[in-house]
C-alpha cells in the first residue's frame, strides 16, 4: 500500500511525458514498466498479507466467540443446575419446615391429651381418698352401731337387766284399764294401747292368756322395736 501511495500514476501519462521530451522512450518505457510491474507486485503482496492477516484475527475472532459461546452454555448448564438446586433445596427445607410443624403440633396435642389425662387422674385419685374416707367412716360408724346393738343386745338378754318396772295398777290407771279410745292395734299376740308413763308417751302392748311363745316372742318384739330406734337415730 505504501509503495502504491509513492508512484500513483497511469501508462498514458508516462507515454505523454516522453513524448514531449522528444527523446527515444524504448529504455525508458521499459524501465517504468518493471517499476509499475514492482509496484503492483507489492501492492499485491501488501494486500495478501493484510488479508492473511485478516484471516488469521477473523479465525481468532471466531475461536475468540467459540470459546466464548461454548463458557456462556457451560455457564448456562451450571445456572440451570444450581437453579434445579436450589429448587431441591427450598423443597427440602419446606418439606423440613412442614415435618417440623407436624411435629411440634403433635407434641401440642400430646402435651394437652397427657394434661387432661393427669388432671383426670388427680380427680378419680380425690375421688378414691373421699370414697375412701366415706367408707371409713360408714366402717367406723357401722362398726360402732354394731358395738352398741350388741350391747344393747346383751343387755336386753340379761336377766339382771336393770329397767323401770311397771305395777298393773299403774298401767290400767294409765290406759284407762285399756280402754277402747287408747287402743292403737291389734298384733298377732294380742292389742296395743298408747299412753304415757313418767309424763313419756309410750305403747303398751298386751299378751293373750293363750299366746304359746309367752317372754320369748316379747323379747323378740323388744329387739327389733330397739333395731329400728337405733336404725331411726343413726339415719
Amino acid at each position: 500500500m505504501s509503495a502504491l501511495s509513492e508512484v500513483d500514476f497511469g501508462e498514458s501519462d508516462t507515454d505523454i511525458s516522453f513524448v514531449s521530451s522528444d527523446r527515444p522512450s524504448s529504455g525508458r518505457t521499459s524501465s517504468v514498466y518493471d517499476f509499475i510491474d514492482s509496484a503492483r507486485t507489492s501492492r499485491d503482496e501488501a494486500v495478501e498479507g493484510d488479508m492473511r492477516r485478516l484471516k488469521l484475527e477473523l479465525k481468532q475472532t471466531m475461536e475468540m466467540y467459540s470459546t466464548a459461546c461454548r463458557e456462556a452454555l457451560t455457564a448456562q448448564h451450571k445456572l440451570m443446575e444450581l437453579n434445579h438446586w436450589r429448587t431441591e433445596e427450598e423443597i427440602k427445607i419446606e418439606e423440613a419446615r412442614l415435618t417440623q410443624e407436624a411435629a411440634l403440633t403433635m407434641a401440642e396435642k400430646e402435651k394437652a391429651r397427657s394434661k387432661a389425662a393427669l388432671e383426670t387422674a388427680e380427680a378419680l385419685k380425690q375421688i378414691a381418698e373421699v370414697e375412701s374416707h366415706r367408707r371409713e367412716s360408714v366402717e367406723v360408724k357401722a362398726v360402732k352401731e354394731a358395738e352398741e346393738l350388741r350391747k344393747l343386745l346383751d343387755n336386753v338378754a340379761q336377766d339382771d337387766v336393770k329397767y323401770r318396772k311397771y305395777t298393773i295398777e299403774e298401767i290400767e290407771e294409765a290406759t284407762n284399764f285399756f280402754s277402747e279410745s287408747q287402743k292403737i292395734g291389734e298384733g298377732g299376740y294380742g292389742p296395743v294401747y298408747k299412753c304415757h308413763l313418767d309424763h313419756t308417751p309410750v305403747a303398751v302392748k298386751v299378751l293373750r292368756p293363750d299366746a304359746a311363745q309367752g317372754k320369748s316372742q316379747f323379747q323378740q318384739e323388744v329387739i327389733s322395736i330397739t333395731i329400728n330406734i337405733i336404725t331411726l337415730l343413726f339415719d
